[in-house]
This record gives C-alpha cells, structure tokens and sequence, in this order.
C-alpha cells in the first residue's frame, strides 16, 4: 500500500498518464481506468484523489485504499487550468460530487434543533412549522451521501421531494 501511495504522489509531481485498477463500491467491480492524477484529498479518516478520466475528459474522485494497482504511462498532461478542489466540493453534499439535484426533507421537532445549528448546504432554506418540526430545502449534489445522511435520521427525517427519489426510499 505504501508503495502505491509512493507512486501515485510521483505521477502527480511528474504529471504522467497512469494506468489503475480500482474497485468500484457501486457496482462492485474492478475497472481498469486511465486517469491524470491531480491531487490528494484528506477527509473524514480517508485519503482520495481527484483524477481526470482520460476517457471521458471528467474529474472525479477515487478513494485511494480502492486502487488495486497503478503503473503510469510515458503520456505527460498539464493540470486543468480551472481544477480546484475546493471550487468542486463547494456543491458536494459530504464528500461525493455527482449530478446537481434539489431535496426537500422534513426533520421532526426533535431533530430541528440539530439541524438548524448547521449549515448542510451553501443555499440551505429551512422553513420552521408549527408544530417544531422543519423542512430543509437544499441544492446539492451526491444523492447517495444525502440519501444515506438522511436515512440515518431514520423516522425523524422523510424526504418531501423529489418525487422519484421518495419512491427509491420506500
């Protein structure tokens, strides 16, 4: 594992092409990946690193105890001159960038108070009801981390919109 991290750190100071096979958790598979290798993440505990896919020309962000193996190619690339981690975070709910996407969730009176305290997105709404309870209203992205947050709320959280994601929960 060290070594890996070793040469994934000298792609990046050498900007090479490398070559990696990494475990997807989402389908659960190995791929085989071109990427450019950008720069390391820290978050929560775990090390990430933003990578261009060659393939698609896309940036995303690949968990570094995911990458199974990593040879780096003779191709050179220069950094993307508007590439800048935090920019692409700023929409990101928790850690996953992905399609932007508007939700709309009810917390119980019990957990109003938690959810106010904090700010979950850079143009939150809340709407205070009667009865203590609240709706947050966010723009975002990364259903998944969202959908996940929101569950482990369990009967304290219900997702008012949107719909097609209302009928995924159930």
């Amino acid at each position: 594992r060290r070594n890996r991290r070793v040469a994934m750190v000298m792609t990046i100071m050498q900007q090479k092409t490398c070559i990696v096979k990494y475990h997807s958790f989402s389908d659960d598979q190995m791929k085989k990946l071109t990427i450019d290798p950008l720069a390391f993440y820290e978050w929560n505990g775990g090390l990430y690193l933003f990578v261009r896919l060659t393939s698609r020309d896309t940036i995303r962000l690949l968990a570094v105890e995911r990458i199974k193996a990593l040879s780096a190619t003779r191709n050179s690339y220069e950094c993307p001159e508007d590439f800048d981690p935090d920019t692409i975070l700023e929409g990101a709910f928790g850690l996953i960038y992905d399609d932007p996407i508007s939700v709309r969730i009810k917390f119980s009176a019990g957990q109003a108070r938690y959810i106010q305290e904090r700010q979950w997105a850079k143009d939150q709404k809340i709407e205070m009801n009667k009865d203590g309870s609240l709706i947050l209203s966010m723009n975002t992205s990364g259903w998944f981390e969202v959908k996940k947050w929101m569950l482990s709320y369990a009967a304290d959280a219900e997702l008012m919109a949107p719909a097609d994601k209302r009928k995924e929960l159930k």
